[in-house]
């Protein structure tokens, strides 16, 4: 019979199962996680800007109602650290194109979100990792109808970057958890597996007085220890009893008068009495 080509421990191969299995669904888990919290992350920094920029909005109205568009709506922006920049009803610009150092032209998704806001929405979103953010909201006010603000955030781009590092540290910890869990549940069935290999090696052998197995778990190794025991149990009863009978047997040939020989296919004498010795006038044909 060949022997196996690669030798590779049953530990050391459903380690590496149990890591890869454990490695794929920490790396799914920690995709979803990752997602979740940055939607979440997002959403409280769109949420924040538009709570910010609601507030700045209600002073601007007061503004515009008491003034019209004017300087008090940029010191309002600057004051707010916002650029702020009007529209009216057909989503032309009022006043200036520029607000707190910035152009309107450099503001992103400008125009769909004064688009948004004319058709009595809001739109708010943040961009690079929630440092900056672009709301626009419906004003309350006679002279202008859209309130644009374009202004920073605190962003949450570090926090990610150490949840993203914390979620990676579990990922390796559950991996090297998982390879080790492995490892163990491999060398306890390696050692119950190995014990019933010694048994059959002593079977081929034709030793039967080995410690009988007795399992402890009735699980699918503790059932093929049960098969082992049985057949080594009544493989020795066999071969006693076969013993048992060529002895009998051999006794009953040495006292028949008759000489019997009995040879294989190739004329080998296989069995032969005294008798048969005695008839052809040799000491023996064993």
């Amino acid at each position: 019979m060949d022997e196996p080509r690669f030798r590779l421990s049953m530990r050391w191969w459903l380690a590496l199962i149990f890591a890869a299995i454990t490695a794929v669904t920490a790396v799914a888990v920690a995709e979803l996680l990752v997602w979740r919290a940055e939607q979440a992350f997002r959403e409280r920094s769109v949420q924040s800007a538009l709570r910010y920029v609601r507030a700045s909005a209600d002073a601007v109205t007061t503004t515009l109602d008491e003034h019209g568009p004017s300087p008090a709506v940029e010191e309002i922006a600057r004051r707010r650290r916002l650029s702020v920049f009007l529209f009216d009803g057909s989503g032309s610009s009022i006043g200036s194109m520029s607000s707190n150092g910035r152009q309107l032209m450099s503001v992103p998704d400008a125009t769909r979100a004064v688009r948004s806001a004319l058709a009595g929405g809001r739109f708010a979103r943040s961009y690079d990792e929630g440092r900056t953010s672009v709301v626009a909201v419906p004003l309350r006010s006679s002279k202008a109808n859209v309130l644009l603000a374009f202004g920073p955030q605190p962003g949450y781009g570090d926090t990610m970057a150490v949840f993203k590092d914390q979620v990676r540290l579990a990922v390796v910890i559950a991996t090297a958890i998982g390879a080790a869990i492995g490892f163990v549940v491999a060398s306890l069935l390696a050692a119950r597996l190995k014990r019933i290999g010694a048994i059959a090696s002593a079977i081929e052998r034709g030793d039967f007085a080995a410690a009988p197995l007795r399992p402890r778990l009735g699980d699918e190794i503790g059932s093929l220890a049960q098969m082992i025991e049985r057949m080594r149990v009544r493989l020795r009863s066999s071969i006693e009893h076969l013993d048992s009978e060529r002895v009998r047997l051999e006794r009953l040939l040495g006292r028949l008068d008759q000489g019997v020989v009995a040879i294989d296919s190739d004329l080998r004498v296989e069995v032969a009495n005294t008798a048969a010795a005695r008839v052809l006038n040799v000491n023996s044909l064993a």
